[in-house]
C-alpha cells in the first residue's frame, strides 16, 4: 500500500522536525519563539474539529499493523525522539521533550497544540503510542 504525497504541509512538518532535533529539550523554547508567527500558532483543540479528528486518526495510525509505508517515521535527536505522522490531509509533529505541532492542509502553519491543557494527557498518549509505533531508538 502506498504512503501518502508529500504535500506543501508534509514538507513544513519535515522543517519543523529538523528545527526540533538539532536542539536539546532545554533550548527547545528558542526553536518554537523563532517558529511562532511565522511558521506555526498556538491553538486549542477544542476550538477545532478537524483537530480532535486529526488526533483520532493519529492513535489509530500508531495502532494500525498495516499503516502505509511512509505514513510514520521517526529520528532521535539530541536528547529527544521527534515522530513525524502522515495521512491525507495532515501530518502531525510531535517531540518526546513535550512540542506537538498538527500541519493540516487547510492551513498554511504549523498548529502548536500541546499546550491544551484539557488535552495535554491525551496528546502526550499518542505521541508515545506514535514514537513507540515506529519503532524509535532509546533518547540517547
Amino acid at each position: 500500500m502506498a504512503g501518502p504525497t508529500l504535500s506543501t504541509h508534509g514538507r513544513l512538518a519535515a522543517y519543523v522536525a529538523q528545527r526540533l532535533l538539532n536542539v536539546p529539550s532545554a533550548r527547545l523554547h528558542q526553536v518554537l519563539s523563532a517558529l511562532s508567527g511565522t511558521s506555526a500558532v498556538k491553538i486549542y483543540v477544542d476550538d477545532y474539529p478537524d483537530i480532535v479528528t486529526v488526533l483520532d486518526e493519529a492513535r489509530r495510525l500508531a495502532d494500525d499493523p498495516h499503516r502505509p509505508t511512509g505514513s510514520l517515521l521517526s529520528r532521535a535527536g539530541l536528547d529527544q525522539v521527534v515522530v513525524i505522522a502522515h495521512r491525507t490531509g495532515w501530518s502531525l509533529v510531535g517531540s518526546s521533550a513535550g512540542p506537538v505541532f498538527v500541519l493540516p492542509d487547510w492551513s498554511a502553519l504549523a498548529l502548536r497544540i500541546d499546550h491544551d491543557q484539557e488535552w495535554a494527557g491525551e496528546i502526550g498518549s499518542i505521541v508515545e503510542r506514535l514514537v513507540e509505533a515506529a519503532g524509535s531508538p532509546p533518547v540517547p
